[in-house]
């Protein structure tokens, strides 16, 4: 922040590493802070929302404006600063300090890229820290040999959407845009595993015209939305033995079933040797917390919002099983067999066939804090009374995502029946 108080410092962004699903590019404005495109219900729906409410969100931080431009080296600069309908509140004062202390220790979810548009045309990320860079395979691709610095869904939104910005661009200066500042939810987590849920039987807003509304409604009809409420729209999951994430997109999801996503939840909750137990009770619990909550908001509707598990893979990498004598449990592939999935349908999922002894049956998790979280996000489709503009009103509470939190909440308790009795 400027001495006189009212100028305001400009912040470089860089491409958010960690984005599993979504539309449009996020980026980091540090390491607690990102910026996603501005979207007007969205905002509107950050700034009215109550108090009960707020802990199951990320935290929003305002609003900055967002200059992109390109040097003689082809480089773009992804500059930010505070936009006059909405001040960051206090956050500015720390931002400095922040970017200070990263020049001398770099956060492994803070990569150092930059973004360039080569000879080609074509947008690349250029990651400037190598030995910090953390790997990510394309689950999705049948040889499992794509590797990048980014979760590729990252990668894939960045590029979509500065190709987007330097066609439209009639100068080296492209104009300002709008993007709100929310919390970085991976922030603290050394290796954060992210299922990204798509929640609901209902996925358009109250505005939408009868052309999208048919198609999300043959969209849900086709997935495990219909069934469950959930589809999975994006996955990272970090695996021990190599050392890096295992991705997988919304196109993934779109093609399971019900087993399918099971299946799929199993995997998440895999860190290559075994199944991460210990997870599971935690994530039950706030679970739980959101859904009554949830039956407590009047007339809220979270119509195609997601919501995004974490649990960090440090903290269940080195954490052996222990039998009731205290004894330690081996973990290869958590006693089972491993078996590829081979269907259209469901292909690179992975099925677990459990071949445990009574011995091992009887483990007893070891007693450890797992470190997860569990957040609503992605709300440009939502909407309550209170709201700005809001022309529908709805009665009671979202049953749609009630069905499917309760739905989620039973698969979790299905795997833990299935693999820690």
């Amino acid at each position: 922040m400027a001495a006189d108080g009212n100028s305001f410092e400009e912040f470089q962004l860089e491409p958010f590493i960690h984005q599993v699903g979504g539309q449009s590019s996020i980026l980091q404005l540090d390491d607690t802070t990102i910026c996603k495109y501005l979207n007007l219900q969205e905002l509107n729906f950050y700034t009215s929302i109550p108090d009960q409410l707020k802990a199951l969100v990320p935290d929003f931080k305002g609003v900055v404006e967002v200059n992109f431009t390109e040097d003689s080296d082809g480089f773009l600069m992804l500059t930010a600063h505070p936009s006059d309908k909405f001040i960051l509140n206090s956050h500015l004062q720390t931002l400095q300090q922040n970017r200070s202390e990263k020049k001398t220790k770099c956060s492994l979810n803070f990569s150092s890229s930059r973004i360039r548009v080569n000879h080609t045309g074509n947008i690349e990320i250029v990651n400037e820290l190598e030995e910090q860079e953390q790997i990510f395979e394309e689950g999705d691709q049948t040889d499992g040999t794509v590797r990048s610095s980014h979760n590729p869904w990252a990668l894939r939104c960045h590029r979509k959407q500065f190709k987007k910005l330097k066609a439209n661009s009639s100068s080296i200066a492209f104009s300002n845009h709008e993007f709100i500042v929310l919390e970085n939810l991976t922030y603290n987590y050394t290796y954060p595993c992210i299922l990204d849920l798509k929640m609901g039987t209902r996925q358009f807003g109250d505005d939408a015209s009868l052309v999208k509304q048919q198609t999300h409604e043959a969209k849900v009809a086709s997935t495990t939305s219909k069934a469950l409420g959930i589809r999975l729209c994006g996955m990272q999951v970090y695996h021990l033995k190599s050392g890096h994430f295992i991705c997988h997109n919304k196109y993934y999801g779109r093609g399971l079933s019900v087993e399918g996503f099971k299946r799929a939840l199993q995997h998440y909750l895999h860190n290559g040797q075994r199944l991460c137990r210990e997870v599971i009770p935690p994530l039950v619990n706030k679970l739980h917390n959101i859904c009554e909550t949830i039956r407590q908001l009047e007339t809220f509707r979270f119509y195609s919002c997601s919501l995004l598990v974490l649990y960090d893979g440090k903290d269940v990498l080195h954490s052996p099983l222990r039998d009731t004598n205290g004894t330690d449990i081996p973990t290869e592939n958590e006693n089972a067999n491993v078996i590829a999935d081979k269907t259209e349908e469901n292909r690179n999922t992975v099925k677990y066939k459990s071949n445990a002894s009574k011995d091992s049956q009887s483990a007893t998790i070891q007693e450890k804090n797992v470190k997860v979280d569990i957040r609503l996000i992605d709300f440009a489709h939502s909407t309550h009374h209170n709201m700005p503009g809001v022309t529908v009103r709805h009665r009671g509470p979202d049953e749609g995502l009630i069905f499917g939190l309760e739905n989620l909440i039973a698969e979790l308790k299905s795997i833990e029946k299935e693999h820690c009795l």
